[in-house]
């Protein structure tokens, strides 16, 4: 487990679970079609960010795409690409109002936990706290996965 991450966002668990629940009926099962987390926060983005969530199957010819509020640090954009079916079990498993996404690259595991009352493991949050605040020790480590579209 890293001691720290680059990058810290939080939305709402229902809210994530609902979109990603939504978009994941284009996935393919084997192999499986990637989910993108895009995490922005823009002029144009929503309040304290975003959180887009899509997916292209081109097997069935189809595209979804989804946007939730996120907490995002200002002039910030990530992106990583996961498992729709793995990403939806670990968000279902973390029963919280709201969920942290750590990172430190889009193609290293990723940590999904239940959101601390501040900056997780001394990283700055998108609220701009470092103060070090925990989480209740509840996460999940997520395996990402090569964006195929970006390869073409």
């Amino acid at each position: 487990m890293p001691d720290g991450f680059a990058h810290t966002f939080r939305t709402s668990r229902e809210d994530l679970f609902s979109a990603l629940n939504r978009v994941k009926l284009l996935a393919a099962d084997t192999p499986p079609t990637p989910v993108t987390l895009l995490f922005t926060r823009e002029e144009r983005t929503l309040g304290e960010g975003e959180l887009r969530i899509s997916l292209r199957n081109n097997d069935r010819g189809g595209a979804a795409a989804e946007v939730v509020p996120a907490k995002v640090p200002d002039g910030t954009t990530f992106s990583a690409c996961f498992n729709p079916n793995y990403l939806a079990d670990a968000v279902a498993s973390l029963e919280a109002a709201d969920l942290d996404f750590c990172f430190n690259d889009p193609l290293k595991p990723a940590v999904i936990r239940v959101a601390a009352a501040s900056g997780a493991n001394g990283t700055k949050t998108a609220d701009g706290d470092a103060s070090g605040g925990r989480s209740d020790g509840r996460l999940r480590m997520i395996m990402p996965m090569r964006d195929p579209s970006a390869e073409a």
